[in-house]
């Protein structure tokens, strides 16, 4: 008897997981993020920051791990999250459990070493 109302109880929840999976990363802000792109005069950088924005959003990431296996060269640095963009590095603060991405600041590489960033 047990054995059936726990059958009953996996079908009803496999809908709702299914739904849970299709829950995306949010990221803040889309237009700061485009608009420090576009300053550089780099259409290359353009559309790498176009393919982050587009990975970045269509996935759940529910730790850091996971968003190593989209990002493989992401790295956690005081806090926050740091992606290769080329010539260009990506500095992001993050909430897992908000499902959130906030767009801190895109750097070249000679202002991503001064490390003004960290503050």
């Amino acid at each position: 008897m047990v054995g059936a109302a726990l059958a009953g109880f996996s079908k009803r929840l496999t809908p709702s997981l299914a739904i849970a999976k299709l829950v995306s990363v949010n990221v803040i802000s889309k237009a700061n993020l485009f608009d420090a792109a576009r300053a550089t005069e780099n259409p290359q950088l353009v559309e790498k920051a176009a393919r982050w924005y587009e990975l970045a959003t269509k996935n759940d990431f529910g730790n850091f791990i996971e968003l190593q296996g989209v990002f493989p060269s992401v790295d956690w640095v005081g806090g926050k999250l740091v992606f290769n963009l080329g010539s260009y590095r990506l500095i992001c603060g993050v909430s897992f459990l908000r499902k959130t991405i906030f767009f801190k600041a895109l750097l070249s590489h000679a202002a991503y070493d001064q490390g003004g960033w960290k503050s």
